[in-house]
């Protein structure tokens, strides 16, 4: 009688990202991770084809729910600047924990057709387009820039500062309001 697996799913994303933790996404084996998991290599097979789309998985289910604690910005009533820190922050966070990752799998998807620029960074730009929006309308943001074009600058400069080090959330600001 097979064995009933509860979660395979869960438990292969939980370990594959455990040995990516400690191990780094190179040394990560579809076997050792089927071990790890006491499931077959097969059953591992059958619910990811190979350990890239493993790791794209997890990549992708931190960043939702990266996502869904930046939405909490839109019912938030502070500064322009407040808002951008706080995306700032959940970025930061996130990408301490994949930049590596991040940045490989950026590279291997940029060429490819409707690459995941706009599908990773969709919804972001949206809430910033909306962030943009609302502060140009109350007066407090003046840039005579599109607002996607704002929204692209933000995040693209995010992302360097955050991966650099070389200049800091505050040169940004000063750069967007002018301080």
């Amino acid at each position: 009688m097979p064995k009933i697996l509860e979660n395979p799913r869960d438990k292969i994303l939980t370990e594959a990202r455990e040995m990516i933790k400690e191990n780094g996404y190179e040394k990560l084996s579809m076997r050792n991770l089927a071990k790890a998991c006491n499931i077959g290599l097969g059953t591992l097979y059958n619910y990811f084809k190979n350990k890239h789309s493993i790791v794209l998985e997890i990549v992708r289910l931190d960043w939702e729910a990266s996502l869904n604690r930046l939405e909490k910005v839109r019912g938030f009533s502070g500064t322009f600047e407040e808002k951008m820190k706080f995306i700032y922050d959940e970025l930061e966070n996130y990408l301490y924990n994949h930049i590596d990752i991040f940045i490989l799998l950026y590279n291997e998807e940029k060429n490819k057709p409707n690459h995941f620029n706009d599908n990773i960074f969709g919804s972001l730009y949206l809430l910033t387009d909306d962030i943009i929006n609302y502060h140009k309308e109350n007066g407090d943001l003046n840039i005579n820039l599109d607002t996607r074009r704002i929204s692209r600058f933000i995040v693209s400069n995010i992302i360097t500062i955050i991966k650099s080090h070389a200049f800091s959330f505050d040169d940004l600001i000063c750069i967007l309001i002018k301080k």
